[in-house]
């Protein structure tokens, strides 16, 4: 719709859009794009300095703000739940929040949501990556078929069990139903519909 030819819809969507200061501070979710204030890239990316200064302002961008147990920006994500803050170039940053982010084997099976950000354990994105220690075994910290053979592959996604943490059990995870390793999943499953 923004980048509609129609005057009318350009007109419209520059009504609502977040794009000063008023309604990049008001609270509000004007745009209806699911961001609020300087959650919103209309706001914390914008060309216009006074949004811009105050974005800044607000961000989770320094220690203190992303230490400090609140969602400074109002973006729905608080501390090292958010990527200003986990994703920061800041050091003392980068450093606080490796002790917080769900970024370790141990963290991605603890049951707890260590940074904050309301996902726990493989429901959290940072430990789709992580790898297992027990190099022997190989997979990630996500992966329901992880193992070192085909026999304990097959045994892990046939025991009732969800190993991984991800809420999906056996032949409905997909880390068993799609590993070609793994024989007790039907594998007409695979197909498109």
């Amino acid at each position: 719709c923004s980048k509609s030819p129609d005057p009318a819809v350009i007109e419209y969507c520059a009504s609502i859009g977040e794009n000063t200061l008023a309604k990049c501070r008001d609270g509000e979710d004007n745009d209806g794009n699911g961001f609020t204030d300087c959650g919103d890239y209309s706001c914390s990316k914008s060309t216009d300095p006074e949004v811009l200064s105050y974005c800044a302002e607000v961000g989770e961008t320094d220690l203190a703000k992303c230490s400090d147990g609140k969602d400074n920006d109002g973006n729905g994500f608080g501390d090292c739940g958010d990527y200003s803050c986990s994703k920061s170039q800041d050091q003392a940053v980068i450093d606080y929040c490796a002790d917080k982010l769900e970024i370790t084997w141990d963290k991605c099976h603890d049951g707890r949501d260590n940074d904050g950000n309301g996902y726990i354990d493989c429901g959290d994105r940072n430990c789709e990556k992580v790898t297992n220690p027990d190099t022997s075994v190989g997979g990630t910290a996500c992966q329901e078929s992880a193992a070192a053979d085909a026999a304990t592959m097959d045994k892990q996604c046939s025991d009732g069990k969800d190993n991984d943490g991800d809420s999906f059990f056996d032949c409905e995870d997909w880390d068993c139903s799609h590993n070609p390793q793994v024989t007790v999943c039907p594998k007409d499953s695979l197909v498109c519909e």
